[in-house]
């Protein structure tokens, strides 16, 4: 995968938005028939503290950062611990202290990963592609980039309360929206954060930011890197999302 190149990703926390330095995304014309299906890949962005990565055989593991799995995993995570994942469709998932979530489905059809950079830069499916997350404890955060659903492309989230959902009208549910855009260098170290949506002042927002810069300082204080510090919170509105 390539290095990264001053990108910006945005982690969300109780809400949705999606600017992206990625502009374009070649769509598939049609649904692809499922013969030509791959799954779809995820890789753990952060991690830190105590977060397990149980497979599809029921083998369990300590997930490790960047570490790229496929559907069948279900994700655990400690108290005082979390994880963010990307997904090759261009999602980002959080899953916080003490929440659980299965990939229940992931599959994807083949597009050129080389072409298309890093899954962070990605504005938009690539590719048509299928998921269904099952939130088994807590709630998830996080991002779906505009489906390819001229292609077919699903995203779920079930719940047991709320059964399933499509992951906006999950995420849309969270109040109040705010979103978290991290940046970072050519190294793919994480150099800064700063936050938007009508929620961005908030006490919410305020506690999401702390909480996420504690995890990336944990993560540079192994890397004998100096802590850093978000931007002050702006409350522009949230940016809209072009339809596919």
């Amino acid at each position: 995968m390539k290095s990264w190149r001053y990108i910006s990703v945005l982690i969300l926390f109780l809400g949705v938005c999606s600017p992206s330095l990625f502009s374009s995304i070649t769509e598939v014309p049609a649904k692809t028939p499922a013969a030509t299906y791959a799954q779809g890949k995820i890789q753990a962005l952060i991690v830190v503290g105590d977060v397990s990565l149980i497979d599809s055989t029921g083998i369990k593991t300590s997930l490790q950062k960047g570490q790229v799995f496929t559907e069948g995993a279900t994700i655990v995570a400690g108290p005082s611990s979390g994880t963010t994942l990307v997904f090759s469709n261009g999602a980002t998932i959080r899953v916080k202290e003490n929440n659980q979530v299965k990939v229940v489905k992931f599959v994807q059809a083949p597009f050129d990963e080389n072409n298309e950079g890093t899954f962070l830069r990605l504005n938009r499916d690539p590719s048509h592609s299928e998921t269904v997350l099952e939130v088994q404890n807590g709630a998830l955060k996080g991002e779906v980039k505009p489906l390819n659903k001229a292609a077919g492309s699903t995203f779920q989230i079930v719940t047991k309360d709320r059964g399933a959902m499509d992951a906006e009208e999950y995420f849309k549910s969270l109040e109040p929206p705010i979103a978290i855009s991290l940046t970072a260098n050519a190294s793919g170290q994480i150099t800064g954060a700063t936050v938007t949506g009508t929620g961005a002042n908030s006490p919410q927002a305020q506690a999401a930011l702390t909480d996420l810069f504690k995890a990336i300082n944990s993560m540079r204080a192994a890397q004998n890197l100096a802590p850093i510090n978000p931007v002050p919170a702006s409350t522009n509105p949230l940016p809209s999302t072009p339809a596919p």
